[in-house]
């Protein structure tokens, strides 16, 4: 299928202010970057110097480089949005309130934290690189400049979720995420095997998917992005279940030997396949768009942006920014 977005960014310029200049790559706070390694054979990886310009290229094009950004659901100097920031665990299940990791409890203590913005960042690109090339977003034969172009692209559309009047898949997922936490606890210290049916009725997850189902409010004329938002909370409903059934089974008090070794064991893989299945889950919504802006040219992100501005960052940042 022709590159229609690579094509239409060709005829689109970045303005000068929108291109950082090639001295913040020097100051003292500017992002180390990260290696993407190949992964492979006919795509290349970038080195740890290239992601670093694309780093501050989109710091840049987001907020000027102002780790002490808020608007618009984003923050800090990438601008990251709260989807990202949900997914990660930073945010609670809605947003509304920070969670404590890395001792962030407060939006003013994210963003005096642009080392954490960095690794964030980091994380995003890592993931985007590998999903990117597994949805076929980034393509056999690709340059160095495409690819971090694509990943621009998958950066601004981080604030892209499938969701329904009153839900959407980051809540769904973040909420999943806690479970798994708790499941993974009491399989640790071998709590009682209630506990698993408790966390798993007062994560909510059952209720949400039956009263979809009972208000009607995923119906025949719902439209696409509500139907496979209630499409994706079944599969996660339905591991989650078998998940919590298998936790549960490996505490029951009558298993001995080695059928509560192979019952733990069980469980444990359980968890961290629930687990990679949410990661799979939320890492694919950027890398599909970027490669339906590929494809199609004509997504604009929900600031109304064109695909073609990140794009054509991404290029900058290894043509231009980073050469020599």
């Amino acid at each position: 299928m022709a590159d229609l977005g690579i094509t239409t960014a060709n005829n689109f310029l970045l303005r000068s202010d929108q291109q950082a200049p090639r001295q913040r790559l020097r100051l003292l706070d500017a992002p180390s970057g990260v290696a993407l390694p190949r992964i492979t054979t006919n795509i290349p990886g970038l080195p740890k110097s290239l992601v670093k310009a694309l780093m501050v290229q989109l710091a840049h094009l987001e907020t000027g480089n102002d780790p002490t950004y808020e608007q618009n659901d984003r923050y800090g100097k990438y601008a990251v949005h709260k989807n990202t920031l949900i997914n990660y665990g930073y945010l609670s299940a809605n947003g509304s309130s920070w969670e404590g990791l890395a001792g962030t409890t407060t939006s003013s203590n994210f963003k005096s934290s642009p080392g954490l913005q960095d690794r964030i960042m980091e994380r995003f690109l890592q993931e985007q690189y590998k999903t990117c090339i597994k949805v076929g977003a980034i393509k056999d034969n690709d340059t160095p400049t495409v690819v971090a172009g694509v990943l621009a692209v998958a950066y601004q559309f981080q604030d892209f979720t499938f969701s329904s009047q009153q839900y959407t898949l980051n809540y769904l997922i973040n909420t999943t995420g806690n479970l798994t936490s708790y499941l993974g606890n009491i399989l640790t210290y071998q709590n009682f095997s209630n506990l698993a049916y408790r966390y798993y009725e007062e994560s909510g997850i059952a209720s949400i998917t039956t009263q979809l189902l009972q208000d009607n409010r995923i119906t025949n004329n719902s439209n696409l992005n509500e139907k496979k938002l209630f499409s994706i909370l079944e599969d996660i409903n339905n591991s989650s279940v078998a998940t919590v059934n298998l936790v549960g089974t490996a505490l029951l008090s009558n298993i001995e030997g080695q059928s509560k070794q192979r019952a733990l064991t069980s469980a444990s893989q359980s968890i961290t396949n629930l687990d990679n299945k949410l990661v799979n889950i939320y890492t694919n919504l950027p890398a599909i768009k970027a490669k339906e802006w590929r494809e199609t040219a004509k997504m604009n992100d929900t600031l109304g942006r064109p695909g073609a501005l990140f794009y054509n960052s991404g290029r900058y940042a290894v043509d231009t920014l980073n050469a020599g």
